[in-house]
């Protein structure tokens, strides 16, 4: 072994157990209560965007990640008052919580689920959340989280137009 692959090697071994003295436990233990209840929250909501544990799991944690506890114990998210939608959120925090939702959840695939019925067939409501496209769902999902916005705005609706003609579906 040349005198350079013994630095090499040296430099290295000492890197990395510099990194892992100062990794540990640095990151604060969540609140695993206000993220267990946050996921309930989540699920008990019967018209909401996820039926399934694991993926309110985490959303839940990814809000709590995003957000923070203090922040969230702030506007009043608590183990005893859960509800996202009710707290006063920022447009910046909203965005977080919106992205923690995408990254958990199939939301076209949930959105077409809760649009499909007697009316609408899957596949008709496939195409219009296909059309709406990620940006269009995130907007909606960031109005219905808006306490002070009415989810149904002349901009949500013209999306929804748009993207019912671009799929031929006949809106009334």
């Amino acid at each position: 072994m040349t005198k350079m692959n013994m630095r090499v090697i040296v430099v290295v071994a000492t890197l990395t157990l510099a990194a892992s003295a100062c990794g540990g436990d640095s990151e604060p233990e969540r609140d695993q209560a206000l993220v267990d209840a946050l996921s309930s929250e989540i699920l008990s909501d019967g018209d909401g965007f996820t039926t399934d544990q694991a993926e309110a799991d985490c959303v839940a944690e990814g809000t709590y990640d995003a957000i923070g506890a203090d922040r969230l114990a702030e506007v009043g998210i608590t183990v005893d008052s859960p509800d996202p939608s009710a707290a006063d959120l920022t447009e910046a925090e909203i965005d977080e919580l919106v992205d923690a939702v995408f990254g958990c959840v199939d939301m076209k695939a949930s959105f077409a689920a809760s649009i499909a019925g007697d009316d609408l067939s899957e596949d008709d409501a496939t195409c219009i959340a296909d059309e709406l496209g990620d940006d269009g769902l995130k907007e909606l999902t960031k109005q219905g989280l808006s306490a002070d916005e009415d989810i149904i705005t002349d901009e949500f609706i013209a999306l929804i137009t748009s993207a019912a003609e671009a799929c031929e579906v006949p809106i009334s």
